[in-house]
């Protein structure tokens, strides 16, 4: 009974992925907002033949970042690219005011996401920009979520007791 219901599970799963009703497990948790997928899609299409900075100011680079969106976008529109924090109040900083960075052939999200990892920033896709900021201005961090499939019965849904360890704690383990 259990082999035919997975079965038939499986069988409906693909059916309304196929027909659009459902997100197969890949998006599952994806952007529902149109816009941010735009942003996204732009993101991930242009192409950047080459980027090289030597010790240029991060303001540079962002300004550079935009107009070569813009250059390589079809409609022309590019990618809007917003610091929430003024370089020049980190002076205290050098590592975060220069960028170095040599690239060959990476999306506009790549050059992001290099640029954000050398300089020790954050980014944050949001519906009409990309937001680069510090830290502080993204609270929480970076969180990834990965959603994995689990075969049924994989993990035991009983716990039993088993006799004191030696540290006078109880442990628990996995009924036999």
């Amino acid at each position: 009974m259990t082999r035919f219901f997975y079965r038939w599970s499986a069988l409906v799963i693909f059916l309304l992925v196929g027909l659009g009703m459902v997100m197969p497990w890949s998006h599952a948790g994806a952007n529902l907002d149109p816009r941010k997928d735009k942003i996204v899609n732009k993101l991930d299409s242009i192409v950047l033949k080459r980027i090289e900075f030597d010790e240029t100011p991060l303001k540079n680079v962002i300004e550079y970042l935009i107009a070569q969106s813009r250059a390589e976008d079809p409609s022309g529109d590019g990618v809007n690219i917003l610091l929430k924090f003024d370089p020049e109040k980190m002076k205290d900083s050098a590592k975060a005011l220069t960028v170095s960075m040599n690239l060959r052939n990476v999306t506009l999200k790549q050059a992001i996401k290099f640029l954000t990892q050398v300089t020790d920033l954050r980014y944050k896709i949001e519906a009409d920009c990309v937001l680069i900021g510090t830290v502080a201005d993204f609270p929480g961090g970076r969180t990834e979520t990965r959603i994995f499939r689990v075969a049924p019965g994989a993990f035991p849904s009983e716990v039993e007791r088993t006799p004191e360890s030696s540290f006078g704690e109880k442990s628990f383990g996995p009924q036999k």
